[in-house]
């Protein structure tokens, strides 16, 4: 594991997973929760609801909603499958990322559903070294910026792994008087104009190459 994540200076918050669907894909709400209800009962103990939308309702809004206190919250729309997972308190956060991942996927493969595009949202916490001050001197020009009360930073890179292209959003917001700790949010995804067939074992070999990234390599993912 990478220097910035055993020694305490980042810390792990929160992951989204994102699997977007093929226009194509037939949705049928119940099938999907039956099958959410299964492959994700290890996760929530919770059953999921169907929420009852008028038939013109925005294809955005989700139809299927999973979530408890503590975990975290799955939302499924006509579009996207959305797997927020509460990590603050998990020694083990990145293997159960890419398990519940798999096991969304497993599901989504389940209710005949395609998916097309993967995205992967890590949010960390950044102590001492997220103060405007210590972001200047790693980032910024000297004698710029200074003076500055808060500052965010944002950079895309293309990255390639196994032979699937992804775009690696880089966001820093530095500590402010309402936030005593700054925040690093780190946002793979498939680009949009690629289209995938993500069977399960596609999307958690992708995750896992995702995770070693950062796990791996966070101080160059940084650029710190």
């Amino acid at each position: 594991m990478d220097a910035l994540l055993s020694d305490g200076t980042l810390s792990q918050v929160s992951a989204q997973t994102a699997l977007f669907f093929s226009p194509n894909s037939m949705f049928r709400p119940l099938v999907l929760a039956n099958a959410i209800a299964k492959w994700m009962s290890s996760l929530f103990t919770n059953d999921p609801t169907l929420l009852q939308l008028p038939p013109d309702a925005p294809p955005e809004i989700p139809r299927v909603l999973l979530q408890q206190d503590g975990v975290g919250q799955l939302s499924i729309s006509y579009q996207r499958a959305d797997l927020v997972l509460n990590c603050a308190d998990s020694d083990d956060w990145s293997h159960r990322i890419a398990e519940t991942a798999e096991s969304l996927a497993r599901a989504i493969e389940a209710s005949n559903l395609t998916a097309e595009r993967l995205g992967l949202v890590l949010t960390f916490r950044l102590g001492e070294m997220g103060r405007v001050d210590e972001l200047r001197s790693r980032y910024i020009r000297p004698g710029k910026l200074e003076g500055a009360y808060q500052t965010e930073l944002a950079w895309l890179r293309k990255t390639q792994d196994d032979s699937i292209a992804a775009n690696r959003w880089v966001r820093i917001a530095s500590a402010s008087e309402s936030e005593a700790q700054g925040q690093i949010v780190i946002d793979l995804n498939t680009p949009s104009e690629i289209s995938l067939q993500l069977s399960a074992d596609l999307v958690r070999d992708t995750i896992n190459g995702w995770l070693e990234q950062v796990t791996g390599g966070m101080s160059d993912v940084l650029e710190w």
